[in-house]
């Protein structure tokens, strides 16, 4: 069996390829400023997305103050008085119970002994060691009551050097 050979197709037009002249002139090149650009925006944007997820989605951000860094809320080591492993169950405990209703003795009971503030109580929600060692800071739980003594908002406050 032999072949018969397929008869010249239409010639597509050729072009001189352009290797001459400014880098807009050549296709398919980009002039230094953009190559640096892309490789900037190439090595930047992986940082800033870590940075972002770090900073904002963590799910385990702390308290207000810190974040990547919250422990989960463990009545015990709280009663213990450990003041930075209170500053991190912070989150974790604002967001397990809602105060509403509960009278200063319940709160006392999970958390235990209040200081007296006007129109309220506070307990000591610990410290920090962040990235300022000597800072001097301290955080608490602030539950405002009414006329009742029943609790009615919990705000997470910084004292000090905040």
């Amino acid at each position: 069996m032999s072949r018969t050979p397929l008869p010249p197709g239409p010639r597509r037009p050729t072009e001189p390829l352009a290797t001459s002249g400014p880098p807009e002139a050549r296709p398919g090149t980009a002039s230094g400023a953009v190559k640096l650009l892309l490789f900037v925006a190439a090595f930047l944007a992986p940082l800033a997305g870590i940075w972002i997820y770090a900073h904002y989605l963590d799910p385990g951000a702390a308290a207000p103050y810190d974040t990547g860094s919250a422990g989960p809320f463990d009545p015990d080591a709280w009663r213990r008085g450990e003041r930075v492993a209170r500053y991190h169950m912070a989150s974790d405990l604002l967001d397990r119970y809602d105060f509403s209703g509960w009278t200063r003795e319940q709160v006392e009971d999970l958390l235990g002994p209040a200081a007296p503030l006007a129109g309220g109580f506070r307990i000591d929600a610990g410290e920090d060691w962040g990235v300022d060692y000597q800072a001097d800071r301290s955080f608490g739980l602030a539950f405002e009551t009414d006329a009742r003594g029943l609790v009615e908002t919990v705000r997470f406050e910084c004292e000090g050097d905040c």
